[in-house]
């Protein structure tokens, strides 16, 4: 049974005063606001008698963004991790989808070595209550196909509750930071100064629950590179596609229009390249549900890659990125996160996709792609012959993503133990 229905009584409270109803708008923001203060001052009390426990919830694998912070978490002195592996909302709808298990989840966790656990009751097929997740701070992974009962408002009772964007703003998305979940966190850490001044222009307020720390997922290029494919001496060219086909999301998705093409010029240059496809991990669905292809079709398509190389859906992937020679992408997050590989990007270009000013800083060093024609093109020269024009320029902007000084996830402990503890 779910603890309160978010469409019902988030927004909006109804209220009869002499036989006339009333909507009231909940001051949530409040309540969570007194919540968190009194878990702080409790977890205040206990500072350095006992470890403080850190949960991250869970729900695929694909988006898993918190690597580095856990590791951080777990050589401190001071804090206990562990993953706590929650189900999509999505699952119970009665629709057809290709997303991992929960199983293949908890699976990917336990396989990598980590302390994990599930927050959802299989053999009852009911999410479990934050407050018997047994933590004190609680990290989500993402708002989305999010159980009303492990909505912050209701983990505000129990735990302080954090979040880091398991990608980056680089467009002007209103979605970015909303009401109903952005502000009612205890903390949010993002990657710069402007993105907390673009959400308090979203809600028309001074947002105060948002820190700048970088990106953690980053921090995995502190890393040396790890032999993860045998190449054969070939270069790696990884192809990720997105899934926003939906004029009302991020839009960025040009699969519909040049998927099949890239296909075609992977299995033509198969002899000199190594091919990785690497698919948002909701690519399968949304392009099913928008009637780009069928499920058969999808299915071949699949396959047509597995004959030609690796499908990979790891979360895991910078060590992938590192390895690699090229990516090919129209996922705006990539754009970001591949930056510090110092490999080359060739960038598919969406119709009207407006980035925002901080991507404009530095996307400008990537290849611009309007069609397979100039893509075949730049494969041949940039890959093939090695002739990289671009290279210094992209050197030079990884600064503005990469702090190669000082890891994020390190920034992030930091702020928790000061906050705590007043270290």
């Amino acid at each position: 049974m779910k603890i309160f229905s978010l469409k019902k009584e988030l927004l909006k409270t109804k209220i009869i005063i002499f036989g006339v109803k009333f909507s009231l708008k909940r001051n949530y923001e409040k309540i969570v606001a007194q919540n968190y203060k009194k878990k702080l001052a409790a977890l205040q009390k206990v500072w350095g008698q006992r470890k403080i426990k850190v949960g991250f919830l869970v729900s695929e694998p694909a988006k898993w963004q918190y690597q580095s912070l856990y590791e951080e978490f777990d050589k401190s002195d001071y804090f206990e991790p562990v993953v706590l592996i929650t189900q999509l909302s999505l699952a119970h709808q009665g629709e057809k989808h290709f997303y991992k298990t929960i199983d293949d989840c908890y699976d990917f966790f336990k396989g990598k070595g980590l302390n994990v656990t599930y927050a959802y009751d299989k053999r009852r097929k009911a999410y479990m209550s934050v407050s018997d997740f047994g933590v004190d701070i609680l990290f989500y992974q993402q708002p989305w196909e999010l159980d009303d009962s492990q909505h912050p408002i209701i983990a505000s009772k129990s735990v302080l509750t954090c979040y880091v964007p398991y990608g980056l703003h680089l467009v002007e998305y209103n979605g970015s930071y909303v009401r109903d979940f952005h502000q009612l966190l205890w903390l949010m850490f993002v990657e710069n100064d402007s993105l907390i001044q673009r959400f308090s222009a979203l809600i028309q307020n001074k947002v105060s629950n948002c820190v700048v720390v970088g990106y953690p997922k980053l921090d995995a290029y502190f890393l040396p590179n790890i032999s993860i494919f045998d190449t054969n001496a070939k270069p790696i060219v990884i192809y990720a596609p997105h899934h926003s086909f939906e004029k009302s999301g991020l839009n960025c998705a040009t699969f519909q229009e040049n998927g099949m093409d890239i296909l075609a010029l992977a299995e033509k240059y198969q002899d000199k390249v190594s091919w990785i496809f690497k698919p948002h991990p909701r690519f399968k669905t949304a392009v099913i549900s928008n009637n780009v292809m069928s499920e058969t079709e999808i299915d071949s398509y699949y396959r047509r890659w597995e004959k030609l190389g690796e499908i990979y859906d790891g979360g895991d992937y910078i060590d992938l990125f590192k390895q690699s020679a090229a990516m090919i992408t129209d996922c705006i997050s990539f754009l970001g996160e591949y930056l510090p590989s110092g490999n080359p990007l060739f960038h598919l270009l969406a119709k009207n996709r407006p980035f925002n000013n901080f991507a404009k800083t530095f996307i400008d060093a990537y290849y611009k792609i309007e069609n397979v024609k100039q893509l075949h093109d730049v494969i041949v020269r940039v890959v093939i012959k090695k002739h990289d024009e671009k290279k210094a320029e992209r050197l030079a902007n990884i600064p503005l993503l990469f702090d190669k000084n000082e890891k994020a996830s390190t920034k992030i402990v930091a702020k928790l133990k000061n906050s705590l503890g007043g270290l």
